[in-house]
């Protein structure tokens, strides 16, 4: 069946299948709830760690799961209002550069436990971490590329001008994000091998690691995807086919490791284990 193109149907107009949207589909209302319980409860468990263990380098985590609580507003709203522009270019640029925030988060994380396995084990003293990878270079700049890009990109979808330009500009801070982020990998995998002995004398350091090893796996899986679904355009395949999507916010939620029941003291275990090495 093919589908209309109507000039500018209202925002919250009845779904009909005949009548083009910008997703391509109707978004789901069940996945919208769900991943608002889940982003919801992340977040409010990263406020109540940042509170209670006062370790503000927490905060980047926070801004991580409300990026994505708002982005998922915006779908959540989308079931009843498929043909707003507003609420579609919202969600598109949160689900988008929320993960630049975790991701800080976990560059954080390797700075906080190189001093516990030994300056040794990493081949950067632990601030460069911090200079590198989130102030200076990377978050930093891939975050201005992906804002610039999708600023101009949403706009020229608003008037129905090409949107290439802005794409092409939020597809570079995507990659470039991605390959620092095998940079990353490659270093945390180096710390790693060189603390095996102490990471498997403790339990916690353990989960905490492994927990970190799937989280930046799926930050390459997820800028890996990003750039795929942005570079087929906006009525590419992935991009209209929404079950993608979901498949791509259960491996955020499944990889948080602050989300974790086993590490969610993470603060109060590191002190204890700076005791013990």
């Amino acid at each position: 069946m093919s589908s209309l193109r109507l000039p500018n149907p209202p925002g919250c107009l009845a779904y009909d299948p005949r009548v083009q949207n910008p997703y391509g589909y109707l978004p789901s209302l069940a996945a919208g709830v769900i991943f608002l319980v889940l982003f919801g409860a992340s977040t409010a468990l990263h406020v109540w760690q940042t509170f209670r263990y006062r370790t503000p380098w927490l905060a980047a985590f926070v801004l991580g799961a409300f990026g994505e609580f708002l982005g998922w507003v915006a779908r959540t709203v989308a079931h009843r209002c498929s043909y707003s522009v507003l609420f579609f270019k919202m969600q598109l640029v949160l689900l988008i550069i929320a993960p630049a925030f975790t991701t800080a988060g976990v560059y954080i994380i390797l700075s906080v436990l190189i001093p516990i396995l030994g300056l040794h084990t990493s081949p950067l003293r632990p601030k460069l971490y911090l200079i590198i990878f989130v102030i200076v270079i990377v978050d930093f700049f891939s975050l201005l590329l992906q804002a610039i890009g999708g600023g101009m990109a949403g706009a020229a979808f608003s008037k129905k001008t090409d949107t290439k330009p802005g794409t092409n500009i939020m597809v570079s801070g995507i990659i470039f994000q991605l390959a620092l982020t095998c940079v990353f990998a490659a270093l945390f995998a180096v710390v790693m091998f060189r603390g095996a002995d102490a990471i498997r004398r403790n339990r916690h350091l353990v989960i905490l690691c492994a927990a970190t090893a799937l989280t930046v796996a799926c930050m390459v899986i997820h800028g890996v995807y990003r750039s795929v679904e942005l570079l087929q355009g906006w009525r590419g395949y992935l991009i209209t086919h929404e079950r993608f999507a979901i498949a791509l916010e259960v491996r955020g939620v499944g990889a948080d490791p602050h989300g974790k029941r086993q590490v969610e003291q993470f603060e109060v275990e590191r002190k204890e284990l700076r005791r013990g090495f």
